[in-house]
């Protein structure tokens, strides 16, 4: 995803934070000497989501005076203190995490002798965006942010299938409500999951999550999206800009041109599209804001501008 994509809608990171990101994320594998250094770039990218992210509100509540004063200074932050109490009072599965790529693999760019090979870095890929997806359901399991009470779905739709359907699916093992069936059996569909889909949207309806009304509605509106989502998604990747041309109806339900390509996506009518989501949710949802960006820029969609 490009940078520019989002200036001026955040406060992100440090200047470091992209800097680190960009040289993580280059293919040129050629070199040994080129893997140790990215994976010695991960190590310091993850320490930029840990302070983006976390640090504020899960990590220097419970520092001691003198780390607090200590921890001031970015560069003198001790990382296992800091692991140690997201672990604590936090979560497990998340401090376990920045732990593998901070000191395992991290740790091994660092060395001269270690050895360090591509399948390990593209593991430690996945476990960054991991890191931020789980999150991610850390902020819709705080009863303040129960998924479905905030005005986030336009910009949460925006999210790559995988990462939304790895969060629903996650979010729905701990609580169950009809806004999540909603989106995650949207998701399912998109991905070609037709069975998941009517699957879920039927447990749900047995378990007096959704009622009959819902689930007919949902059943319509997803053999809609079934019947015009090829057509939509070839709309979308010949770069057509009417948006009534993009507007497909059957049985009076719409779908939506943007975003239902899986591969591609335009940069341009995407940040026109929910230029105004941000402009007014951005003092309302800065947590949210800062994940969403944060992970957005793990998309590997063909990000394209006719700009």
């Amino acid at each position: 995803m490009n940078n520019d994509s989002h200036q001026g809608f955040l406060i992100p990171a440090n200047e470091k934070f992209d800097e680190y990101f960009r040289e993580f994320m280059k293919d040129d594998f050629s070199k040994s000497v080129i893997i140790k250094q990215k994976a010695n770039t991960a190590r310091q990218y993850a320490e930029g989501i840990m302070d983006l992210l976390l640090y504020k509100t899960k990590i220097e509540p419970f520092l001691t005076p003198k780390q607090k004063r200590s921890f001031d200074n970015k560069e003198k932050r001790n990382r296992t203190i800091c692991i140690e109490i997201m672990r604590e009072k936090y979560s497990v599965d998340i401090a376990n995490k920045f732990e593998e790529v901070m000191k395992t693999v991290g740790n091994a760019g660092s060395h001269f002798a270690s050895e360090i090979t591509q399948e390990q870095l593209q593991i430690q890929r996945k476990y960054l965006q991991r890191i931020i997806e789980d999150i991610f359901i850390e902020y819709f399991l705080d009863k303040e942010h129960i998924f479905g009470t905030e005005n986030i779905f336009y910009i949460f739709s925006m999210l790559t299938l995988d990462s939304r359907i790895y969060i629903l699916e996650e979010l729905y093992s701990k609580y169950k409500n009809q806004d999540i069936v909603e989106r995650l059996a949207m998701a399912y569909e998109k991905n070609g999951q037709q069975d998941k889909a009517i699957e879920l949207l039927k447990n749900a309806c047995d378990n007096k999550i959704i009622d009959i009304e819902f689930l007919n509605g949902m059943e319509r509106k997803l053999e809609a999206l079934r019947m015009r989502l090829p057509d939509v998604q070839k709309l979308n990747s010949i770069g057509v800009n009417d948006k009534a041309t993009m507007l497909k109806a059957t049985n009076g339900l719409y779908v939506f041109g943007y975003p239902s390509n899986k591969n591609s996506f335009d940069i341009r009518e995407a940040v026109k599209c929910f230029r105004q989501w941000f402009d007014v949710n951005k003092d309302k949802y800065p947590e949210f804001i800062n994940l969403f960006l944060s992970i957005m820029m793990f998309d590997d969609r063909d990000w394209t501008s006719d700009d």
